[in-house]
């Protein structure tokens, strides 16, 4: 009785954590259908190890060992397809422009350290979100090696910092009309050393809103970007989103022909290890990643990213 007692609850264990693998392994193909989904994706990477553990209590012959590796394989199978797709150092050639997108981390540890830090990694461009918390304090010490920023008020929440001319940041973007459209972002052009012009944008996606909410707030984005936005555009920030998720998917389809640049970049917590990637930067097609690189942890539950990027002058000759 007790060995019969024991085996229907070991069936049972298995069968739990097959079902488990099976439902997170889904969750980045079946977004809209399952509201949930985008949240559950940021879990894939602990797929393999429940397929594991279902196949050993259930066995490799039984139903739940079977799923679970079919599962298993499909989750590694998804992430390595955005592996794959990670831009390759271009060795030494020179960057026109080195951006460092930032959610700086409203409860920002170290804020102070932060900001020096920041300043002392000589990027041209930062694209930060979140700095309307402890690092606000501190953000006016980055003016003497960005000179150009944004007059950024109490309520707002990101900023851009700049070494190079920028025109003032304004508030999301504009249409033709001058009308305010599209989610809130702050966006600015900034002049090249080569007299080019690029339009950057920092911008930091809610994860309160609901699944409808998030789909319309994407969508208008993409729509936005489609509308007044130019082949030369950097969009960064946090965009609570896995790279595998078929939410952001659907935005490397919408933004296109900018493109993901931060590939499997995994991001966040920043301590002890980051465990999934949401903060990202597109690109545009006038512009090419040399290379992309996480930071190291500074006060934030972020990892900075740094961009290396060079002028294109002929978009069709960019290669990924």
């Amino acid at each position: 009785m007790l060995r019969r007692t024991t085996v229907r609850f070991r069936r049972s264990l298995a069968a739990a954590f097959a079902l488990a693998a099976i439902l997170l392994s889904a969750a980045p193909w079946v977004n809209p259908a399952w509201p949930g989904a985008n949240s559950l994706a940021a879990a894939l990477p602990i797929v393999p190890g429940i397929a594991v553990v279902a196949l050993v209590i259930g066995g490799w012959r039984s139903f739940s060992g079977i799923a679970a590796a079919i599962a298993g394989i499909l989750a590694i199978a998804t992430i390595a397809g955005e592996a794959m797709q990670v831009p390759k150092d271009a060795g030494e050639a020179k960057p026109d422009l080195v951006v460092i997108t930032y959610n700086v981390g409203h409860a920002n540890r170290r804020p102070a350290a932060t900001i020096a830090w920041l300043a002392a990694q000589r990027a041209d461009v930062l694209l930060l979100q979140e700095t309307d918390g402890a690092i606000a304090p501190f953000l006016s010490d980055l003016r003497k090696h960005y000179p150009y920023y944004n007059a950024c008020s109490d309520s707002c929440s990101m900023a851009i910092f700049s070494r190079l001319p920028m025109a003032r940041p304004r508030y999301r973007f504009r249409n033709s009309a001058g009308k305010q459209i599209g989610p809130a972002l702050l966006q600015a052009r900034v002049r090249l050393p080569n007299g080019r012009h690029v339009q950057v944008a920092t911008i930091h996606l809610s994860r309160r809103l609901s699944a409808r909410r998030s789909a319309e707030q994407r969508q208008s984005l993409v729509d936005t970007v489609n509308m007044a936005a130019d082949s030369s555009l950097i969009l960064a920030g946090d965009f609570n989103l896995v790279g595998w998720s078929s939410a952001m998917r659907g935005l490397d389809r919408g933004l296109a022909p900018a493109r993901r640049v931060t590939r499997a970049l995994l991001t966040y917590p920043a301590q002890p290890l980051p465990l999934v990637g949401i903060d990202h930067l597109f690109a545009g097609s006038q512009l090419r990643a040399l290379s992309v690189h996480r930071l190291i942890a500074t006060g934030s539950d972020h990892r900075a990213v740094r961009v290396e990027l060079v002028w294109q002058p002929n978009p069709s000759m960019i290669a990924d």
